[in-house]
């Protein structure tokens, strides 16, 4: 990991590290009130930290390279409360100050309910999630990590490497003719039941052909190839693109249509 950008700080230090290949286009930071805000601008997007310490209001001054890509990814211990359902009954117009700046910014909160706190407190004895994401656990901490990925909607599976039967393209003519054959000679005992086994094995292995594949897409056929391919190029280049989101729309769509089919 390479540390491209860091904010020092006597007790709220921040830092960003990166993987080594990812080319960086600009880094910048701000820090105001102890609140700490570093971005990161890569060739699609731009990834913020932030940081906000839990008595201090909140606040979002930008870094010169925060509007630098139209895709933003905003990450944050963002220590805001919540505001509880009974009291918005009450004051419908009151919002959190970092739902408002939210709203502004047009952002959406990448969040799944059926996950547990991030934050466990040992003082309150109680869960929060004052956390975005985190890139790996910190010792001695109860914070939670989370991470993001940004994955292609449609990707191969890799299976083990074993040979499997393509019933398919098996001669089912000639599989029935040669087993009806050999099996009429044999007596249907116990006895003879490893022999009517071994039978069926030696058919099969010749008129069922054999094959494996440690990568594949199911559903995806021959025709769907060049597709799969022009959507792999273009998630390469930015994930984030129309011509992204509209090829790899296209490519799941044809891919359900040919698991229905089948």
């Amino acid at each position: 990991m390479h540390r491209v950008i860091e904010k020092p700080n006597a007790q709220y230090a921040s830092a960003v590290f990166t993987k080594p290949g990812i080319n960086i286009l600009s880094t910048n930071l701000t820090s105001e009130d102890d609140i700490e805000i570093l971005t990161v601008e890569v060739h699609s997007c731009t990834v913020t930290s932030m940081y906000k310490p839990p008595n201090t209001d909140f606040s979002f001054k930008e870094p010169d390279n925060f509007q630098s890509q139209l895709t933003k990814l905003v990450m944050s211990d963002f220590n805001c409360h919540r505001i509880p359902i009974k009291m918005k009954k009450k004051k419908k117009k009151k919002k959190n100050p970092l739902e408002n700046w939210a709203e502004q910014m047009g952002l959406k909160l990448i969040r799944d309910p059926r996950l547990q706190p991030s934050f466990n407190s040992g003082r309150w004895l109680h869960g929060y999630n004052p956390d975005n994401i985190f890139v790996k656990p910190l010792p001695c901490t109860q914070h939670r990590a989370i991470i993001c990925a940004v994955e292609a909607a449609v990707k191969t599976e890799t299976v083990q490497f074993k040979s499997r039967f393509n019933f398919k393209r098996a001669w089912w003519e000639q599989f029935t003719t040669y087993l009806d054959e050999e099996i009429i000679n044999t007596d249907p005992t116990p006895e003879k039941y490893d022999l009517f086994v071994r039978t069926v094995q030696t058919i099969s292995h010749r008129y069922i052909p054999r094959g494996y594949r440690t990568n594949y897409v199911p559903g995806l056929d021959r025709a769907l190839k060049s597709l799969l391919e022009k959507y792999e190029q273009l998630f390469e280049e930015d994930p984030f693109s129309n011509d992204t989101i509209k090829t790899g729309e296209n490519l799941l769509h044809a891919v359900s249509s040919s698991r229905r089919e089948e």
